[in-house]
């Protein structure tokens, strides 16, 4: 099958966006198809450093495509910035038609950037269309917005506000209308997409993590401290206040818990010195990012996984974590929502929780893993269990599949 995927993020060891469109472009050499990757110009040096020194150079064919330099400008102008991405995905279309002409491509897959609020026009090709996964539809819930800063309520109303014109935006209205296909990362953003396209609508992650590459043991309680790891960015989405305000009442119960925080972030110099008024100082842990090499084995050293994550449409930590035989704590928002379930660690239910009831929440959570060493083993090898569902291969297998591809 002769596959064209759409990517204006896609580089290798990135991360982030650039790593779901390069995992898409390998896993469909896996497969064995045909694979042409429409990406930006700029991508094109990291790119081609990393083909020189791989066995796969000869089985993918990479288009590369930018804006004028006049219009590249856009980029860095405010809101200027849709735009300019617009312009890129009308572009993108036109350069895919001329290929498509010449090639004759089976399918065309968009893979970034991961956002419902972004269209793609590549539906006009004439050929099966799938679009997604994408994301971007998570809210956080207004009760769970107390602790925020006024820019963090500023960014999320905001945010709102954007999601809820993707309803009568009319170029989302026609990339849903051509898709043969479209996959959300989430329930919370299938449900912004018009009803009339529900029933080609699924739910699946853009991120993926590859087998295990080596036997990991299910874990068993320390007879210690109760360790929990954090890795992400300090903001304010990420849920930190409540987690901080968790832990001061474990602390006031007597409980031997320790958190270490992974990552930097804007919101870093508030939380430390939320931390000291809380008077936790001592039971946290600041390490700033590490390669992803090195953090790959941080994971071994930590009895749980703590994510409460107020809007996240994927969580690749979480993959890695579970990879670990960790245990997750996470609301059911988003993408940890999709990612966890009851045996593989503890989803916290946000309907109707105001902020105070949600920091008892993660408390009762908490107690409740760290107490019962059964509960705790069961959940660690529930983790492992459970990540084998995210590789690469089961999501290309199961988003082509729907097509009978």
């Amino acid at each position: 099958m002769k596959v064209l995927i759409s990517a204006y993020a896609c580089e290798p060891n990135r991360g982030s966006e650039a790593e779901v469109g390069w995992r898409w472009a390998l896993e469909n050499i896996n497969a064995e198809h045909d694979v042409w990757v429409l990406t930006r110009r700029n991508n094109k040096p990291v790119i081609e450093d990393f083909l020189k020194s791989s066995c796969q150079a000869n089985n993918i064919n990479f288009i590369y495509y930018d804006l004028p330099v006049l219009i590249l400008k856009f980029k860095q102008v405010g809101n200027l910035v849709h735009l300019y991405y617009l312009l890129w995905q009308w572009g993108a279309y036109k350069v895919a038609k001329l290929y498509h002409a010449e090639h004759k491509f089976d399918l065309v897959h968009h893979v970034t950037f991961v956002s419902v609020r972004q269209p793609s026009f590549m539906g006009g090709l004439g050929i099966p269309f799938i679009f997604g996964p994408v994301g971007g539809g998570e809210s956080s819930p207004k009760a769970l917005r107390k602790w925020y800063s006024a820019k963090g309520k500023w960014r999320d109303a905001l945010r709102d506000a954007m999601n809820a014109f993707i309803k009568f935006d009319p170029f989302m209205h026609s990339t849903f209308k051509h898709a043969d296909r479209i996959f959300t990362t989430s329930s919370q953003t299938k449900n912004l997409i018009p009803k009339r396209y529900h029933y080609k609508t699924d739910v699946r992650l853009a991120i993926t993590t590859e087998q295990l590459d080596k036997p990991v043991k299910a874990k068993v309680l320390r007879r210690t401290k109760f360790k929990l790891l954090f890795v992400g960015r300090f903001v304010y989405l990420k849920g930190l206040p409540i987690l901080f305000r968790a832990l001061q009442k474990l602390n006031v119960m007597g409980e031997r818990v320790e958190l270490t925080l992974i990552g930097k972030g804007e919101d870093q110099k508030v939380l430390c010195e939320l931390a000291k008024s809380l008077n936790i100082e001592k039971q946290i842990i600041w390490i700033n990012w590490l390669p992803h090499e090195k953090l790959i084995e941080e994971y071994q050293h930590y009895d749980a996984f703590a994510f409460p994550s107020l809007r996240d449409s994927g969580g690749l930590v979480l993959l890695e974590a579970m990879k670990n035989a960790l245990p997750v704590l996470c609301f059911d928002l988003g993408g940890p929502n999709t990612i966890i379930d009851n045996t593989s660690g503890i989803k916290i239910s946000s309907r109707n929780l105001s902020s105070d009831q949600a920091v008892d929440a993660w408390v009762d959570a908490i107690k409740k893993i760290s107490r019962d060493n059964a509960l705790y083993h069961k959940l660690s090898y529930g983790a492992l269990l459970r990540v084998s569902a995210f590789t690469s291969e089961s999501l290309r297998r199961d988003v082509y599949q729907r097509l009978g591809l």
